[in-house]
């Protein structure tokens, strides 16, 4: 499995990540900050042993004229694959979550 160079998760459910371990060996498994931030609580959506062994990465959107959420990642910095912040749905989830069981502000990003 050693020929996969990338593969972007759009997020982390249990019911779509336990294969993971199948692609151990990718180069480059990359998630979105947010995503990868409630990924790391405890959660029925998100099991750890869902990402055993599985070197997952975070990476930023940034604001951009692209997309509906002017948001988007260029993966290779040079525009030839553009991830594209479609829906925010998950990050105003998210922000319920932090006001109801994070101690600290600075968990999530604003």
């Amino acid at each position: 499995m050693g020929y996969i160079d990338y593969v972007i998760l759009t997020h982390r459910d249990t019911d779509h990540v336990s294969g993971l371990y199948l692609i151990k060996a990718a180069k480059n498994v990359l998630v979105s900050e947010p995503e990868w931030i409630a990924a790391n609580k405890p959660s029925v959506r998100y099991k750890p042993k869902m990402r055993k062994e599985v070197n997952v990465k975070p990476f930023k959107f940034k604001p951009t004229d692209i997309g509906p959420q002017r948001s988007s990642f260029d993966l290779f910095e040079n525009g030839s694959v553009v991830l594209v912040l479609l829906l925010r749905v998950y990050m105003l989830i998210l922000e319920r979550y932090r006001r109801h069981t994070c101690t600290s502000p600075k968990v999530l990003p604003k």
